[in-house]
């Protein structure tokens, strides 16, 4: 048997884990506990003095209960850890020995940390598994704590800001729990341990809510909403579960006048015909008549594909209501909510216009937004304010017309009014034609909260960005001196270098007429030799050399490279795209820095002095985006 099994073998009679590398927390908790239990417990804290006569009694039982609780804490060690922790001067010590594992596993210079954190950082969030994902999150919370990183509020001393890392799980979620988001932002300030309590109430709320319901698996092929009716009277026939009286009961006193109520309608079909007049949906019923009334209740719906359905005509809908986003030719963001009849609340996110495709082009304005929404419900009430009637065309078809103009048409099925229209999705351009803070934000290679809001005035700052939280940890404590043009080229080889300097002077003078004074650079090799040396001296160019590895003697150049290589870490993390983008990641970062206002200069961008008129910043596109090139065919 081998020491580990044997080691493990005595630690496992006291319930103690061999500690390894990835569960101190579970060994800490039980070795404590079971010091606690036995009274060793003060050995390990150091709360406990030795007796001051060395020859009594009392010291004997001191020092062999310390030796005991040494061998303990020896026993549950495996090979690595008894040959990184045990010594021949702290084999017999407990204090000294429990001490020292504490303390490599809570250090906060320990890597044990670092993989801790990137392992939270790499969970991963499926759709299909929320209890998974906040079950995972909570043992990360938990190993955070194990190995010794403090998350709380500044100005607290603290390892990780609590706001910082509730913003990380939140932003794990995906699209489809939007809502769920915004209920947690609006609970500020963002608590780690909020965050984790508000996703199990979400958890439970849709447990409870689709608890029973045997209709789940219909809900696909149904309606968005299902259709109940309030009992009423028909076929001359009294309901006595109606709420008015048989006296008062429209359906016998029809009975009894059938045949003058059948010249009544014969004389109304007549003059309608005759007169061309149009009949709308509600002049079938009178004030007092039992009307069946609609009512809604949520339906938990899975996304549909809204390209292949036909929308309904909803009489109860106060707006127009879309579930597709990408069905708006225009769209606002409004967050606000609708109510259904049974009193739940659905979430809308915007509104705008939608454009339908019947035997000619329909557009709705003031289409809401709906996600949770499975149909496309078209309100009635809208259309009869805007001077349209229904009129019935055959058994089951009817049509919505205003005065000639027939607006749309639709058939009657299982009691619902489907309408003969399908929504005609906008196409696809060449720029996106919604640019939501977060795009811009992206566009602009993750400028600074202070310059967005001078590059794009008027628009909210992005909330978060997982991207800048993760890729710009430091800050230098002096600021940047004045921000220049400039221009950077991807060298094959070093040797390249002068070639390219010569191009750039007669660049530079080609196009503002002026010459160049001073080159000043690092001393490097690539800098000395014959050839540039005698093209600089024939422009009458200064070289000035300073000193190696000191950037303070040419911060300019220093500090922009510092900044260059920052944004494009961040570029290539935000886009997932592979190292050896590096190159076009750091060209694409320089010039953004150029479009980009700064302080030095009068809030002017580099770009604006260098070329004397402003930069169009909706050309920008974001680093790492799918594009698609139009190749014509060939005449």
């Amino acid at each position: 048997m081998g020491p580990d099994a044997i080691a493990g073998s005595a630690a496992q009679k006291n319930g103690i884990p061999i500690l390894c590398e990835n569960n101190y927390s579970e060994w800490d908790a039980a070795i404590r506990a079971f010091f606690l239990y036995i009274g060793f417990l003060d050995y390990v804290d150091g709360d406990t003095n030795p007796p001051s006569e060395l020859n009594s009694d009392t010291f004997s039982r001191y020092k062999e209960m310390k030796q005991k609780a040494a061998g303990v804490i020896c026993q549950s060690l495996n090979t690595n850890n008894r040959a990184k922790f045990i010594t021949r001067e702290n084999e017999k010590n407990p204090l000294e020995l429990y001490t020292a594992i504490s303390s490599y596993y809570q250090s906060s210079q320990s890597k044990n940390q670092a993989r801790i954190f990137c392992t939270l950082l790499a969970v991963k969030f499926n759709d299909k598994e929320l209890e998974k994902f906040i079950s995972d999150i909570r043992i990360q919370l938990m190993n955070l704590n194990s190995v010794g990183i403090r998350v709380g509020k500044p100005p607290s001393v603290i390892d990780i800001s609590d706001e910082l890392l509730a913003k990380i799980i939140i932003s794990k979620l995906s699209e489809g729990y939007d809502n769920l988001k915004r209920m947690i932002y609006e609970t500020r300030p963002l608590e780690t341990a909020k965050v984790v309590s508000k996703i199990d109430d979400y958890i439970r709320d849709s447990y409870s809510s689709i608890k029973g319901s045997d209709e789940r698996q219909q809900v696909k092929t149904e309606s968005a909403f299902k259709v109940q009716n309030y009992p009423y009277c028909s076929n001359g026939i009294h309901n006595p579960s109606t709420k008015h009286s048989i006296e008062d009961c429209r359906q016998l006193k029809r009975n009894n006048n059938q045949k003058a109520q059948k010249n009544k309608n014969d004389k109304k079909k007549a003059n309608s015909a005759s007169t061309n007049q149009e009949t709308t949906f509600e002049e079938n019923y009178s004030s007092s008549e039992e009307i069946p009334v609609v009512r809604y209740s949520k339906a938990f719906v899975t996304k549909c594909n809204s390209e292949n359905l036909n929308p309904y005509l909803d009489t109860a809908a106060s707006s127009h209501m879309v579930g597709d986003r990408r069905a708006f030719m225009t769209y606002t963001e409004k967050y606000m909510s609708v109510e259904t009849a049974n009193g739940s609340q659905t979430p809308v996110l915007g509104h705008g216009k939608v454009q339908f495709l019947s035997h000619h082009k329909v557009i709705l304005l003031h289409c809401l937004h709906v996600p949770d929404l499975a149909e496309t419900l078209v309100s009635m009430g809208k259309l009869w304010k805007a001077g349209f009637t229904i009129l019935k065309t055959n058994q089951s078809l009817f049509s919505f017309q205003k005065q000639d103009f027939v607006l749309m048409n639709g058939k009657v099925t299982h009691n619902l009014f489907v309408l003969d229209l399908k929504i005609c999705f906008p196409k696809l351009t060449v720029a996106s034609m919604i640019k939501t803070p977060e795009l811009l934000h992206k566009r602009t290679g993750h400028p600074g909260n202070e310059v967005f809001k001078r590059m794009y005035p008027g628009v909210k700052i992005p909330k978060f960005c997982e991207a800048c939280a993760l890729s710009k940890p430091k800050q230098l404590p002096y600021k940047d001196d004045f921000s220049c043009f400039k221009l950077i080229y991807i060298l094959n080889k070093k040797l390249d270098t002068g070639a390219e300097i010569r191009d750039y002077i007669q660049e530079v003078e080609r196009k503002h007429g002026s010459c160049i004074k001073v080159l000043v650079n690092d001393n490097g090799g690539e800098y000395i030799n014959s050839e540039l040396q005698d093209f600089l001296n024939k422009k009458g160019i200064k070289m000035q050399l300073t000193a190696p590895y000191s950037p303070k003697q040419n911060p300019i150049s220093e500090r922009g490279n510092r900044s260059k290589s920052k944004k494009a870490r961040t570029l290539l993390f935000t886009s997932n795209l592979p190292t050896n983008f590096w190159g076009e990641a750091v060209v694409t970062s320089t010039f953004l820095e150029n479009v980009t206002p700064c302080s030095s200069i009068n809030n002017k961008t580099p770009f604006e002095l260098w070329n004397n008129c402003k930069f169009n910043l909706s050309r920008l596109k974001t680093f790492g985006c799918r594009c698609y090139v139009n190749i014509p065919k060939i005449l």
